[in-house]
C-alpha cells in the first residue's frame, strides 16, 4: 500500500457528528424510514449515516485521493473528453479499450489488465455494449453476445431504457457516452 493510501480512510461518521448524526438516524427509523448501515450496499434504500473521503482531517475527492497520487506511475494515462465506445476482448479476456475523441476512433490496450469504474450506469452500459449481459436484451438491439451475464444491467433499469431510448448500438456509442 502506498504512502498517499495510508494517509486516506473512509469515515461512516465523524466524531463531532456522531451524536446528531445517531439521534437524527433514530428520528428516521421512528418516523418509519428504514435503516441501512451502507448505501453503497445490498440494500441502498433507508437512512444512514454518509460516508465521506478524509485526508488529513479535510474532506477530499476521490480524484485527490487516488488519482493525484498514480498520475506518476508510468502506466497510466488520462484522456479528458474521450467516450468509452467498447470493450476490446480477444478470447475471453479485456485488453483494450476502444473510444472516440474529438471525433476519431482510437484504442488503448492495456499490458496486464482492463479497470472499468465507470459508476452505477456507464459500467454496466459499456458491459452491454461490448456485448457482456442478458443474450435477448443485447441481440434485441443487434449487439453481438460475447459473455451471456444475464444480471449486467439488471439493478440498473435505466442502462436498458437509455440504451433503447439511443435507438440501440450505433445511437447509443453517437449519443449516449461513457466516459474513459
Amino acid at each position: 500500500m502506498g504512502a498517499a493510501a495510508r494517509e486516506v480512510w473512509l469515515a461512516p461518521d465523524s466524531e463531532s457528528g456522531r451524536y446528531a448524526s445517531l439521534r437524527f438516524m433514530m428520528a428516521g427509523e421512528a418516523a418509519g424510514l428504514g435503516v441501512t448501515e451502507d448505501y453503497n450496499g445490498a440494500r441502498n434504500e433507508g437512512i444512514c449515516r454518509l460516508q465521506w473521503t478524509i485526508r488529513n482531517g479535510k474532506r477530499c475527492s476521490a480524484t485527490v485521493a487516488y488519482l493525484r497520487p498514480a498520475l506518476t506511475r508510468g502506466n497510466l494515462a488520462i484522456e479528458v473528453g474521450a467516450y468509452a465506445n467498447k470493450i476490446v476482448i480477444e478470447g475471453k479476456r479485456a485488453v483494450a479499450i476502444a473510444y472516440e475523441k474529438g471525433g476519431e476512433n482510437h484504442v488503448a490496450r492495456a499490458s496486464r489488465e482492463v479497470i472499468l469504474a465507470g459508476g452505477s450506469i456507464n459500467s454496466p452500459q459499456l458491459l452491454m455494449l461490448s456485448g457482456i449481459g442478458d443474450p435477448d436484451e443485447l441481440r434485441s438491439h443487434g449487439i453481438e453476445v460475447r459473455a451471456p451475464l444475464p444480471g449486467v444491467g439488471a439493478a440498473g433499469v435505466a442502462v436498458t431504457r437509455t440504451l433503447q431510448a439511443a435507438g440501440g448500438r450505433q445511437a447509443a456509442q453517437k449519443g449516449v457516452k461513457s466516459f474513459v
